[in-house]
């Protein structure tokens, strides 16, 4: 099974991020991706139903990136193109039938990662979602993995807290945050 790109180009970076993924033309089983501006690297995959990785690419860091991907050779089924950078995830279901794939803008779902800022004894918690989501976690962890502290909100789509953290010892803490989507990670030190 063969997924191969046919248009490949890097020109210079715009000064706001954008990306655009669209179907090239009825009746043909391919996918245009076109991404600018973004601040840090981004990684771009291709997976099937089963979650199975297809296609794995990196964008450098501030590239405008422009791919076709010809999706002929693909079995008839749902795939999912994830376009990920350190500031935000982009999910957008496919369907390839016998004869052309089906992309439709309304089931894109964008996933944001979440800002964490230290403030002396006060940490201030910022998240949002493109959609409610079920559940997400805050877990505060010790050095040795231990939970100090937990924090589960249900069915919300933004998150703003500010955690008073004076009861923590000093120390180095990981600050743990899940959401159905993507567990992120951020070392803290109290002092």
């Amino acid at each position: 099974m063969a997924v191969f790109a046919l248009t490949l180009s890097t020109l210079s970076a715009t000064p706001a991020a954008t990306l655009r993924i669209e179907k090239v033309s009825t009746g043909y089983k391919q996918v245009s991706v076109e991404l600018a501006g973004f601040a840090g690297p981004v990684s771009l995959m291709l997976k099937s139903e089963k979650q199975e990785i297809l296609v794995n690419e990196s964008v450098p860091v501030g590239a405008a990136f422009a791919k076709i991907f010809n999706l002929s050779q693909l079995p008839a089924g749902r795939y999912e193109l994830h376009v990920g950078s350190e500031t935000k995830d982009v999910v957008q279901p496919l369907t390839v039938t016998e004869a052309d794939v089906i992309l439709t803008e309304g089931q894109r779902r964008e996933f944001f990662a979440p800002t964490a800022l230290l403030r002396g004894r006060n940490l201030d918690f910022n998240w949002f979602s493109s959609r409610i989501v079920g559940q997400v976690e805050v877990v505060i962890l010790d050095d040795n993995g231990v939970p100090f502290f937990k924090d589960a909100v249900k069915n919300v789509f933004r998150v703003e807290r500010r955690y008073r953290l004076e009861h923590l010892p000093r120390g180095q803490y990981t600050l743990r945050f899940t959401t159905p989507h993507k567990t992120y990670y951020q070392s803290i030190a109290l002092n």
